[in-house]
């Protein structure tokens, strides 16, 4: 994991533990494990992700998201890209992989086997998410579902 501070010194303690919360994200999802993902994110958890429409509250919110994308790919697998940690915040480059075998965003199976990269940017209260921001590439999954051409 890489880190950044606004001096040349290591991060603090504060910022370690918030450096090792994308590790727990991507191993509970890797865990396919809805209830521990959820488990991470606070009670008044808000986030979007550019995959739903409305934004994502609370854990039961963060559980329902995940479901759904576990259903629709349940070989999905994440791997940590780069990290990037400061204060309470982190951010995480990460590429998932995983084979399409359920409705996701209205699109029924292809039974084809994706590789799309995204970026989570997470604040960190207390050592639980408080707020994430979820951007990845629709457009590059869509073309490996065979959805859209290649440019």
């Amino acid at each position: 994991m890489s880190w950044v501070a606004s001096d040349s010194h290591p991060p603090s303690v504060g910022d370690r533990s918030t450096s090792t919360v994308g590790q727990t994200l991507v191993d509970a999802w890797n865990a396919h494990d809805p209830a521990r993902i959820a488990a991470i994110h606070s009670p008044s958890f808000s986030g979007t992700d550019v995959g739903c429409a409305l934004p994502i509250r609370g854990p039961d919110g963060v559980r329902q998201v995940a479901e759904t994308y576990l259903r629709a790919f349940p070989d999905l697998r994440f791997v940590i890209d780069d990290s990037v940690a400061t204060g309470n915040r982190v951010v995480v480059g990460w590429t998932a992989k995983g084979t399409h075998a359920a409705i996701v965003m209205g699109i029924p199976p292809t039974h084809r086997s994706v590789d799309v990269r995204g970026v989570w940017t997470l604040t960190v209260v207390d050592d639980r998410i408080e707020r994430s921001v979820c951007v990845w590439d629709i457009a590059g999954m869509l073309r490996g579902l065979g959805l859209l051409p290649d440019l």
